[in-house]
């Protein structure tokens, strides 16, 4: 198909690999990323230059993806997650934001992993409470006389 134009560019053998899962599902069938290794004149690739793109294909396939990861970092988030960070973000608890969605706790954490893109570490910290209106943090306001 492309013999005479490769030609001209001084290849005379190719191999091609295909990244299946390079485009989304919504690209549609029969679309897909090719990866084409091209060589001038001389010997062709031989079976074992074959074989080793064979097993490299996933492998190139998951880092095209990273890359593709990278170039967009920023995911679309629902209403929903939307809604739920900005409680994250304005101090609420876990329970607070359950009880404030009509959600469970589990569906809080649910969404709060989707929405981090499984960023999250099971020993990351609970969020910070809000500050006080004094600005300072709440166990080091005196309850009798002092500051409220």
């Amino acid at each position: 198909m492309y013999t005479d134009r490769d030609r001209l560019l001084g290849l005379e053998h190719c191999l091609m690999v295909c990244l299946p899962r390079a485009l989304p599902p919504t690209a549609g069938p029969g679309r897909y990323v090719r990866l084409t290794l091209g060589r001038g004149p001389g010997a062709d690739f031989s079976e074992r230059d074959r074989a080793v793109l064979t097993l490299l294909g996933p492998h190139l396939d998951q880092a095209y993806l990273a890359c593709e990861q990278r170039r967009h970092p920023v995911a679309l988030l629902t209403p929903r997650q939307n809604d739920l960070l900005r409680l994250v973000a304005a101090g609420h608890t876990n329970t607070q934001i359950a009880r404030h969605l009509g959600i469970s706790q589990g569906t809080v954490r649910t969404h709060l992993e989707t929405s981090t893109n499984g960023c999250t570490s099971p020993t990351a910290p609970a969020p910070s409470p809000a500050p006080s209106p004094t600005g300072l943090p709440r166990a080091h306001q005196q309850s009798e006389g002092g500051l409220s």
